[in-house]
């Protein structure tokens, strides 16, 4: 796989940029100053798109089931960041979306595309929102698009989740205490997207399980006491409460969580990429010493 020479600065096409994850690499993108960004939005007069084009960002109105905006929207771009947002759509959706997008970069000669799958979808994990990932992988190496994929962990913003039980002293899961918890700061993963479209010829082709940290379920909530200032228990529920609460997709994540889980070397990621960042300083760096949003 030959790494194309980009434009500068290089012309990004980023999917899902109004999303956390998508928004977090747009941002970090237009940071950087060797890079310009393009936004795919479904609403360009939203606040988090007009937040983007104050930003910087150029925006073209349309979607991924829209076969022509997607077609505008890589029009002469160097590169692009894919992510999928499964929970707005299913399985069948979401591949069908990834091998389009994906057909659709390869015609218009993309050089490098950035995928972001999940953890461990190699390892065929059974679970839906992870299987259909692995699909669209295996159909981007098929067709020969030039690509790194990155497969993160949960992110560190999902844990928004907790907050009102943890401030009232109770960290509730269904995972045993022991069992290892990874998680990555939006903002470090947003730092692997850009090294790897800076650095085309260490990246291209390489995939890659990113975590920034890893705690289990007991130590989280001793860390959350910690930065809260509070006193945090862990309190463990069965998978049928939790499938009251968060329905089944993200229960068959947790079981599988705490019977497998992922399989990644922090400390080696650690050694080779030195600013990732810690849980507590994530949590320290983003209002979790009061109940502040």
């Amino acid at each position: 796989m030959v790494a194309q020479p980009l434009t500068q600065p290089a012309l990004i096409l980023v999917t899902g940029a109004t999303g956390n994850q998508g928004g977090a690499v747009a941002r970090r993108l237009l940071a950087d100053g060797a890079f310009r960004v393009r936004a795919l939005v479904r609403e360009p007069q939203a606040e988090k798109a007009r937040a983007l084009a104050a930003q910087g960002a150029a925006l073209v109105q349309g979607n991924l089931e829209d076969r022509l905006s997607v077609e505008r929207a890589l029009d002469g771009v160097d590169g692009v960041f894919a992510v999928l947002r499964f929970f707005e759509t299913d399985q069948a959706e979401e591949t069908a979306q990834g091998v389009a997008l994906a057909d659709a970069a390869q015609a218009a000669g993309v050089g490098h595309f950035v995928y972001s799958s999940a953890a461990s979808a190699h390892r065929h994990t059974g679970v839906p929102h992870i299987e259909s990932k692995w699909k669209i992988e295996c159909h981007i190496r098929q067709i020969g698009l030039p690509h790194t994929i990155l497969r993160p962990v949960a992110f560190n913003y999902s844990l928004e989740a907790y907050r009102d039980g943890v401030m009232q002293g109770r960290l509730v899961d269904p995972f045993s205490p022991d069992t290892k918890i990874f998680q990555i700061s939006e903002e470090n993963y947003a730092n692997f997207v850009v090294l790897a479209l800076a650095n085309p010829q260490q990246w291209l082709g390489r995939a890659l399980d990113v975590a920034s940290d890893v705690s289990t379920a007991r130590q989280m909530a001793e860390l959350f006491g910690r930065v809260t200032g509070k006193q945090v228990q862990y309190v463990q529920i069965s998978f049928d409460e939790a499938r009251q609460a968060v329905g089944d997709e993200v229960t068959n994540l947790m079981r599988w969580i705490e019977n497998v889980g992922p399989d990644i070397d922090v400390a080696a990621l650690r050694r080779e990429f030195p600013w990732l960042t810690s849980l507590e300083d994530y949590l320290r760096s983003h209002g979790w010493q009061s109940t502040e949003r």
